[in-house]
């Protein structure tokens, strides 16, 4: 039902603290033993962006305690269409599109095209793809303009992702629900 051998383009959403991201590492993991391949990580939060947030700052570290040598990591906060694109059979885990969209609304960047261009990114892929992305649109509407911006950009996104992607799953307290 999870595989990225079948589904080569995987989208998977969930809250904050949902196990979005173990459910992502894990479908690379298995994909790397069944192929014997290593994987790539894209983180889009570079360290030199989270200097000064405790916060930030442990969940990164929990993310890297997670990973070993299996992993190559590049991060990137803003052009991850390139490495999306890249042809190889390693496969790719992009964690996540929240912080990337993060990213190019404080670069002041034109976000509908870089959603284009991930778009067409995923569609052109041909190396197995896991993208981890926030659902933001299930909560109460914020009260701050700039707040009901960022959940707009954000379900945007996400429904460009998902129509790019051959599955879509939604991760709720760590467990897998199919969406496409």
């Amino acid at each position: 039902m999870f595989n990225l051998a079948t589904h080569r383009r995987i989208l998977v959403l969930g809250g904050a603290a949902s196990g979005k991201s173990v459910f992502a590492e894990k479908l690379i993991l298995d994909h790397c033993r069944e192929f014997g391949v290593t994987a790539d990580y894209l983180a889009t939060l570079p360290r030199e962006l989270a200097d000064g947030d405790l916060e930030l700052a442990k969940k990164i570290a929990a993310h890297r305690c997670r990973r070993d040598q299996r992993w190559s990591l590049t991060e990137q906060a803003i052009k991850i269409a390139p490495l999306i694109r890249e042809e190889t059979e390693r496969p790719l885990l992009v964690d996540c599109l929240t912080l990337w969209l993060n990213n190019l609304i404080y670069q002041g960047l034109d976000c509908q095209n870089y959603f284009t261009e991930l778009g067409n990114g995923v569609k052109d892929s041909t190396r197995p793809l896991v993208l981890v992305s926030n659902e933001l649109g299930l909560g109460l509407v914020p009260a701050e303009a700039e707040s009901r911006r960022f959940r707009q950009l954000q379900g945007e996104l996400n429904q460009i992702a998902a129509a790019a992607c051959d599955r879509v799953i939604l991760v709720i307290a760590g467990q897998p629900l199919v969406v496409k």
